[in-house]
């Protein structure tokens, strides 16, 4: 009797619920390539993490396949046709995903270091530009330490470019 009564509840809730409805995901991609703003979605917050079989050093292959420039030819933007010069090109780069540093010290002035694999992204930012922009065209990348989502990157002459 449990048993049928178990089966009952479980088809009443599944019954219950009612239609599915499309949300803000489904009305960009209908409205693809017309899109005016970016999607409303809250800002990111903490690190992303990465299973643990993702830790340790990696040599990437990225490779650009297709330019697009919805908005041209009102807007197009700068060193846009200067990239077609990476298409179907292999860009070689090594990344880093090692445990998280918790903000707390420990005896001895070390990190402790937490369970969490996530990218090192000042090591992984210097490659990615050096891959780009040559040895010489970046001098370095810097992580915000209350905000990993936020980043420094100091170009030769130094010029600066952040990204949030």
């Amino acid at each position: 009797m449990k048993l049928i009564w178990g089966f009952c509840l479980v088809c009443a809730l599944i019954l219950w619920g009612g239609g599915a409805q499309a949300g803000v995901l489904g009305d960009r991609i209908s409205s693809f390539p017309n899109w005016n703003s970016k999607p409303p979605i809250p800002a990111a917050k903490g690190d992303l993490v990465y299973p643990d079989w993702m830790a340790g050093d990696w040599n990437v292959a990225s490779t650009l396949v297709d330019l697009a420039a919805p908005l041209a030819p009102n807007i197009v933007t700068p060193g846009f046709e200067n990239n077609r010069q990476y298409l179907q090109q292999p860009i070689l780069f090594k990344v880093r995903f090692q445990p998280e540093k918790n903000r707390s010290f420990v005896s001895n002035y070390k990190f402790k270091l937490a369970g969490k694999i996530v990218a090192d992204r000042a090591f992984n930012g210097l490659n990615i530009a050096k891959a780009y922009l040559g040895d010489g065209g970046v001098l370095s990348v810097k992580v915000d330490p209350n905000n990993p989502n936020r980043q420094i990157t100091i170009l030769k002459g130094d010029r600066p470019i952040r990204f949030s």
